[in-house]
């Protein structure tokens, strides 16, 4: 029984696969299960497209420490992980991105100013963001 999964719902599939029919109701339990394993299998695969999965290892002394965290704010673990990653990275670039723009105001105001350059202060801005990348 091949099952196109372009259907709005499992009641959308059984009206078109048992037209002018009258199944049993082990027919209707049959058709269910294999409608839900193909649905399944097409939304593992249509998610696998859009999102990557990343796996890595901690040490259970690690684990037992994230486990303490999530608990506290009533969260899982993974999703703890998943939401100090995302924010770490987002408050990194955003760090960066108010450094470059106060550097780059320094280096328009002296331009327009005709005012001189602290070379040494630039180059300390600098070396603070990459060390940030």
């Amino acid at each position: 029984m091949e099952i196109d999964v372009n259907y709005k719902s499992v009641h959308d599939y059984m009206d078109a696969l048992f037209k002018d029919m009258n199944p049993t109701d082990d027919e209707i339990r049959q058709a269910k299960e294999a409608y839900r394993k193909l649905y399944q299998k097409y939304y593992r695969e249509s998610y696998k497209k859009s999102h990557v999965q990343i796996t890595f290892r901690v040490s259970k002394d690690q684990y037992r420490e994230l486990t303490a965290l999530a608990k506290e704010q009533g969260i899982k673990v993974t999703s703890l992980v998943k939401q100090r990653a995302l924010e770490a990275n987002n408050s990194k670039n955003i760090s960066v991105k108010i450094q470059l723009s106060e550097l780059l105001d320094i280096i328009e105001q002296s331009i327009y100013q005709d005012k001189e350059l602290s070379i040494t202060e630039i180059l300390k801005q600098l070396e603070s963001i990459e060390k940030k990348l």
